[in-house]
């Protein structure tokens, strides 16, 4: 039995989680610990449709400090208009009674941005992880990753971002795929730090939809208040780059996640000062 489940967006799967039938005798969504998922199930409902802004500011934090060493960063200025200085007052404008008539100058894209041309970079991150690993291991794979997508996005490419979840049973295969950002979107920083780097969003979210599955693949993965099968790869495409799986050992080490990155950035052609 293999099985791939997709959703169509990101409220489809919440909704989903929030509000499908259970064919689970026992909902672990609804009663593991806090402190293991990160938050209660209310809570997870809550900030996977309003989004987290804490986890937005960590990953801006660390993507601020590593793009401040991109050597190529050469900013442009641009006019834009306000209400109010300082600034240069624009006559045409204030002639017609435009209330936006002071023109200032602000920061656009850098040379970067330019020459890339807007290449498209396909990420999925399988956010599947063993029990034993803590909730703040998720959160700091999962900032460095969304770091990851905001450099890019900063570096002139455009990013489309999956969330997936890979487990197995002994000898079956089931991965879940939802889409958190096609390239064309805006960057909702406030959702993917949720998705990809709070423990609730597996350990309550996902867990709820693997409750809503027939009951054969409820028995077969264990999805009955049980183990909840075991992590497992997730097949990609030859374009798709893959942030894997975490397990419980050899867990995630921050310093080597960040080499990781560096790694990536560099692939796409931002290179990274030392």
């Amino acid at each position: 039995m293999n099985i791939t489940k997709t959703f169509n967006s990101w409220t489809e799967f919440v909704d989903r989680a929030e509000s499908g039938k259970p064919t689970a005798r026992t909902r672990s969504s609804r009663k593991n610990g806090e402190h293991w998922s990160g938050a209660s199930f209310n809570e997870a409902v809550r900030m996977a449709r309003q989004g987290w802004p804490e986890g937005t500011k960590l990953v801006h934090e660390l993507s601020a400090t590593l793009y401040n060493n991109l050597p190529a960063k050469r900013l442009k200025l641009q006019p834009a208009y306000s209400v109010v200085g300082p600034g240069t007052l624009d006559m045409g404008r204030y002639i017609q009674g435009h209330p936006e008539s002071m023109m200032v100058w602000v920061e656009s894209e850098t040379e970067d941005v330019v020459a890339s041309g807007g290449k498209i970079v396909s990420v999925v991150y399988n956010i599947a992880a063993s029990s034993g690993v803590s909730a703040k291991e998720m959160l700091d794979k999962g900032v460095v990753a969304c770091a990851l997508v905001d450099l890019l996005e900063r570096a002139g490419r455009r990013v489309e971002l999956v969330m997936a979840v890979g487990v197995r049973s002994w000898r079956s295969a089931y991965t879940m795929r939802v889409p958190l950002k096609l390239p064309q979107d805006p960057l909702d920083m406030d959702r993917l730090a949720y998705a990809v780097a709070h423990a609730s969003c597996l350990r309550r979210l996902c867990f709820s939809v693997w409750e809503c599955e027939p009951a054969e693949v409820v028995a077969e993965f264990d999805f009955n208040g049980g183990s909840y099968s075991t992590p497992a790869t997730v097949s990609v495409e030859e374009h798709e780059l893959l942030i894997p799986h975490t397990l419980w050992f050899p867990g995630f080490k921050f310093a080597d996640y960040m080499k990781w990155l560096v790694k990536q950035l560099a692939t796409q052609g931002v290179e990274i000062d030392d």
